[in-house]
């Protein structure tokens, strides 16, 4: 009687092998790629080294996911987060470029020197919120 082989069983996706690899005890022994099993034997041809592919796959995700992180990482370093203070600042500054100009159309007009004073005394004090407000937003320097 001739006796039939089993099936070969179902390719592995990408997620079982991961498992796998995760679940698997070191209780059993990996045989070597690199060296014969047994003493007499040869060591395998590139051709006959399927039992490499999986673990071969295994490393290549695990760089493809280093990868990703560290791009993940890249670009969130490249911007920084929203600040309140930053916003505030921008805010103060462009109403002191408006007073300004203001101050500048007065003086252009011959407006009274009172006003005009008043408009840059005014602009000059705005201008030091701004400049205390983007200096807060920086946050607290490592030294």
């Amino acid at each position: 009687m001739s006796r039939k082989n089993p099936p070969p069983p179902a390719p592995m996706t990408e997620t079982e092998t991961a498992r796998k690899g995760r679940d698997s005890t070191q209780s059993e022994p990996q045989p070597s790629a690199f060296r014969p099993e047994t003493p007499g034997a040869e060591a395998p041809d590139a051709k006959n080294q399927p039992a490499s592919l999986p673990a071969s796959e295994r490393v290549e995700k695990l760089l493809r996911e280093i990868r990703d992180l560290l791009d993940v990482s890249a670009r969130e370093s490249q911007y920084k987060d929203f600040a309140m203070m930053r916003a505030a600042g921008a805010v103060l500054q462009a109403i002191v470029v408006g007073l300004l100009l203001w101050a500048l159309s007065d003086a252009f007009f011959h407006a009274g020197a009172g006003a005009i004073l008043v408009k840059l005394q005014f602009a000059t004090l705005l201008q030091l919120g701004a400049l205390t407000a983007f200096y807060l937003s920086e946050g607290p320097k490592s030294s």
